[in-house]
Formats: C-alpha cells, structure tokens, sequence
C-alpha cells in the first residue's frame, strides 16, 4: 500500500477479501498483492472486528489446497468453496 494511504473507520466494520477478483486485478493491472502484508495492515484497526476471506479451493490441487492453508495460518477467516 501507498505510504500516504490511510483508512478512515468511524465504526464496527467487517473486512472481506473476494480472492477471485483480488485475483483478476492482479492479472489485468499488474499489481502483486502481498496478504501478509495486507492482513498486517488491517490488523492496525481495532474497528475490523472480522477479517474474512472467499476463496475457491481446487480439492486435488496441491496449490490450491496450500493455499486455503497459508490463508488460515494468516490469520483470515477462510470462506471456501469447491471449484472445478
């Protein structure tokens, strides 16, 4: 994140990662999304009381399934769902 980049909570608020579209922008706007480090920053607030993150695990996929588990090791609270 940008250095100047501030986030401004005036409540309670709940963080979701859709890693589906985290995922696209990536791709499409040459962005490298580090997770610890935006789980890192959310972290900061005291206002995010959940951190929750949507992924769809590939059962078989050995990356995948890695994944789904670096994801909980974070500290998010993992969302999944079976893909094809």
């Amino acid at each position: 994140m940008p250095k100047e980049f501030k986030l401004k909570l005036t409540g309670r608020a709940l963080a979701i990662i859709d890693w589906a579209n985290v995922y696209g922008w990536t791709n499409k706007l040459k962005w490298q999304v580090k997770l610890e480090k935006l789980f890192s920053f959310l972290k900061l607030h005291p206002k995010i009381f959940d951190f929750r993150f949507y992924f769809g695990v590939e059962k078989g996929n050995v990356k995948s399934e890695e994944f789904q588990e670096e994801i909980l090791k974070m500290g998010f609270n993992l969302i999944s769902k079976e893909v094809k």
